[in-house]
């Protein structure tokens, strides 16, 4: 039953991806240096938005950014950092965030809710979808977005109900690889 509900809800939001995806995505591969300055500004943005996304939130303490592997490197089409913080009285709060370049990431909003719980698949207003999941077992929470120029956002928290949250980070366009 689960799987046909997502399916179901994956079918109607790719009706809307499918009018948003671009034929020719070129590939973008960044410098180290331009990763670092990249990943500065991305890490003091989480700074100032988490305390707003995460209300209450304290301690907010981005991570190092990276790939596969710890650091930055010449050519990388994806980075991702962990965040943590205190949120409702839990110290141990944490949000591991990803940004794949266009056309990096090739899987689809169906093929996410073929791999996990999808709870729900929507259009986010500005032509891309938001897919959130979960896993009750592991106890965490997915958001993927979608992006219209080929970008894919992720937003994971090990910690089930905080999806509108996660929705905010993962749909910030200043979460970007482009930029």
């Amino acid at each position: 039953m689960r799987t046909v509900i997502a399916m179901a809800l994956a079918g109607l939001a790719l009706a809307g991806l499918a009018g948003t995806a671009v034929a020719d995505v070129t590939p973008i591969h960044k410098t180290k240096e331009e990763l670092q300055v990249m990943t500065e500004a991305l890490s003091a943005h989480e700074s100032t938005t988490f305390p707003l996304i995460f209300p209450g939130a304290e301690r907010v303490t981005p991570g190092a950014w990276g790939g596969l592997a710890a650091g930055l490197f010449d050519g990388m089409q994806f980075v991702g950092n962990q965040i943590r913080f205190t949120y409702q009285g839990d110290r141990y709060t944490s949000v591991y965030l990803e940004i794949f370049a266009p056309g990096f990431r090739t899987d689809s909003p169906a093929q996410v809710c073929e791999r996990t719980k999808c709870v729900s698949v929507e259009d986010d207003l500005l032509g891309g979808v938001v897919v959130v999941a979960e896993d009750e077992e592991s106890r965490t929470q997915l958001v993927t977005s979608f992006r219209p120029n080929g970008e894919v956002v992720t937003a994971q928290a090990w910690r089930l109900g905080l999806g509108t949250e996660l929705t905010a980070v993962a749909t910030d366009r200043a979460y970007t690889f482009t930029g």
